[in-house]
């Protein structure tokens, strides 16, 4: 169920400087991870850091590309909401262009019938990213809300299952969901090789730290 409703964001607070804090943590507002008190690489970062072609998106205006991941993080919040309690409240003068998509995204998860956990923090003792969906068979679904997917985010997959293998012992099935304008579409990823691929990535990024000593 869709729902309008006239509440208003919280402002994130800020968790980094939790100094003390034990577990694993996400600073929403600065996208760092910790481990305790250590800060940890986030996938996100390795990938850019290390990957030596530019994305055919980064050559967009700024101001596009800001709008696009504006956009991307609400639909991500709501879809969130949904998958977790069945129903989502979306915000008064949310943007149509997000109001149209979650509606797309609740109704292609209804039909579904599948549980999953949603927001799901993976890591070892360096390196630590978030997937959208784990579900109760153990696949991780990343939802994408893109007009294209990138070859990156291979590798994003891969890391998810390559860290939920050293957490967990395994690791289901990789999938998108992909939403452009148009609608949802699954799209299954091959574990074996997205996984081998961030491994060869992750790799090559401690290579270059080391040598950039």
């Amino acid at each position: 169920m869709v729902e309008n409703s006239m509440s208003t964001a919280v402002a994130v607070a800020c968790v980094c400087g939790s100094i003390g804090a034990s577990g694993i943590r996400l600073c929403p507002e600065h996208h760092k991870y910790y481990l305790g008190d250590k800060e940890l690489a986030s996938v996100s970062r390795v990938i850019r850091e290390t990957w030596p072609i530019k994305k055919s998106f980064e050559y967009a205006d700024p101001v596009v590309l800001e709008h696009a991941r504006e956009r991307g993080v609400r639909i991500d919040h709501y879809a969130a909401e949904y998958v977790k309690t069945g129903k989502v409240r979306i915000l008064a003068g949310e943007w149509r262009e997000v109001v149209e998509r979650v509606q797309m995204i609740a109704e292609w998860w209804r039909r579904r019938e599948t549980k999953a956990a949603t927001q799901v923090i993976f890591h070892d003792d360096e390196v630590a990213g978030t997937a959208d969906f784990l579900t109760t068979n153990g696949d991780i679904w990343d939802l994408k809300c893109v007009s294209a997917i990138d070859p990156t985010y291979f590798l994003q997959l891969g890391a998810y299952a390559d860290l939920c293998e050293k957490q967990h012992g395994t690791a289901g099935n990789l999938a998108f969901i992909h939403l452009p304008k148009e609608g949802p579409r699954f799209i299954a990823a091959d574990l074996q090789q997205c996984r081998d691929d961030w491994r060869t990535l992750r790799q090559m990024y401690l290579m270059v730290k080391r040598r950039s000593k």
